[in-house]
């Protein structure tokens, strides 16, 4: 039997899962560019890395105390489950007001835009729109976009 998580599961949930919940939650603000393979990954484990420096110090006060069982553990899943949602909330709120953009501004930098395509930001903003459009080669789409849930 032996240790409750393998090394590997261990590691997964450590350097994997933050990321991912991170990604999730700032997924229902904006449209963010499409990654796969090794690309996605890399950017799970670095928002996973993002995560420990803003939230780890948690896990620190807790281990460094004499805390039962139950703290510790609320304060892992604090760490690997709650703070990554409240981070990818907070990513995603300020992406969609473009209040990172508006400083950037303001020391002359021109970022590129976290939405991908023209096409995103348009059907991101509309709201109850129906849509008519003819592409280059005159063939036509009409409908009403909604947002996939």
């Amino acid at each position: 039997m032996g240790n409750f998580l393998s090394l590997d599961a261990y590691v997964a949930f450590v350097f994997v899962v933050p990321g991912y919940i991170i990604t999730s939650f700032r997924a229902h603000f904006i449209t963010d560019q499409r990654l796969d393979g090794p690309d996605y990954f890399v950017r799970l484990l670095t928002l996973s890395a993002l995560n420990f420096p803003l939230s780890g110090w948690v896990i620190y006060l807790v281990m460094n105390s004499n805390t039962d069982l139950k703290i510790r553990a609320l304060a892992w899943g604090f760490v690997l489950l709650a703070a990554p949602a409240i981070i990818g909330f907070a990513s995603g709120i300020t992406s969609k007001a473009g209040w990172l953009r508006k400083i950037y501004g303001w020391f002359g930098l021109s970022p590129i835009h976290v939405i991908p395509t023209a096409w995103d930001y348009q059907f991101s903003t509309m709201c109850g729109s129906w849509v008519f459009v003819v592409l280059n080669d005159n063939t036509t789409f009409a409908g009403y976009p909604r947002r996939r849930e």
